[in-house]
């Protein structure tokens, strides 16, 4: 005969959080924070460091990086930084179509479509991610890249 275990809803909950975070994966670190050099990849969005005073919207209480609702945009910064709207600046990294003949005098449609907020941070942050590994972030000013499906031109989206 099977035992059956009865549980009210908050304590399904205390089950549920206490899996979630014993599956919590380690955060990777980015070694530096040096511009044009580093930078991580987390899914279909990239984290590139840009130089101190680099062009930037205005500050935004958003702390998801990717637009959507659904669960593979749930790229959320957490921590000590502040997020600004992007003015779709091109920093020098950013090359979208690089090789592809076509792309090549569309860098500032695509900045547009492919480009993200800003981050600034004094003392470094994690970005999370339901599906992704976490990543830890250093102290510097960062842009968010998201992925091009060169097919469609367009935003590759989880």
């Amino acid at each position: 005969m099977s035992q059956v275990l009865v549980m009210d809803a908050p304590g399904v909950l205390e089950v549920i959080q206490k899996e979630a975070d014993a599956a919590k994966p380690n955060a990777r670190p980015i070694p530096s924070a040096i511009p044009g050099t580093s930078g991580a990849r987390q899914g279909d969005i990239y984290i590139g460091c840009v130089p101190v005073g680099f062009p930037k919207g205005k500050k935004t209480k958003n702390r998801q990086l990717a637009p959507g609702s659904n669960l593979g945009s749930r790229h959320i910064v957490e921590g000590d930084v502040e997020v600004y709207a992007t003015i779709f600046h091109c920093p020098d990294w950013f090359q979208p179509g690089r090789g592809i003949e076509r792309l090549k005098n569309q860098r500032e449609r695509l900045a547009r479509e492919l480009l993200g907020p800003v981050l600034v941070s004094k003392k470094g942050f994690t970005v999370t991610h339901p599906e992704h590994g976490h990543i830890k972030v250093p102290a510097g000013t960062w842009q968010v890249c998201y992925q091009m499906d060169p097919r469609t031109e367009q935003r590759v989206q989880d």
